[in-house]
């Protein structure tokens, strides 16, 4: 007579940190071997990693776990690559190629081509070291901004982890 399957369900250690170009996550799954691992991204950006191994094979116990994660608004999710090595899962999610809102260098370093090219862009005179500067200031805004959103989703996403593996205060 074959027992019914029971499940341990865990949560396993996950850090997270930004490179130059990517996001990494790396999941400790010590244990596991390549095979028994799944890593998906679906049409909503959402990073689904899991796993499950059999670990009692007289009473058919298994150990599973299942952790989704929301992309980071600047990662390209066709280029998400996963890699499993000595027991840790790393997910690579590269950046998204910037492409240039406006030309830079058309405030600094070209010359004017005609004398309308700057009132076509209701950018006068004197006003364009204003527009460059103001355009220089935006983008660093913004940098500041996607920084902060990463350490808020890293910080709700630790807080889950540790409020999970607390037990309960009586």
């Amino acid at each position: 007579m074959e027992s019914t399957p029971s499940y341990l369900d865990f949560e396993p250690y996950c850090a997270c940190r930004r490179e130059e170009e990517s996001h990494i996550i790396a999941v400790h799954l010590h244990g596991f071997k390549r095979e028994q691992l799944r890593v998906q991204v679906n049409d909503q950006r959402i990073l689904t990693i899991y796993g499950q191994r059999l670990v009692d094979e007289t009473n058919y116990v298994w150990s599973r776990f299942s952790k989704q994660v929301k992309l980071p608004e600047d990662c390209n999710e066709n280029g998400v690559r996963a890699k499993f090595s000595s027991g840790i899962l790393t997910i690579t999610m590269p950046l998204r190629t910037k492409t240039p809102q406006h030309d830079h260098e058309s405030c600094t370093t070209r010359k004017q081509k005609s004398d309308n090219y700057y009132t076509q862009s209701k950018v006068r005179g004197d006003d364009k070291e204003k527009y460059c500067k103001t355009s220089v200031l935006f983008e660093k805004a913004a940098k500041v901004a996607v920084v902060v959103l990463v350490i808020a989703v890293s910080g709700a996403f630790l807080k889950s982890i540790f409020k999970q593996r607390s037990p309960p205060l009586n």
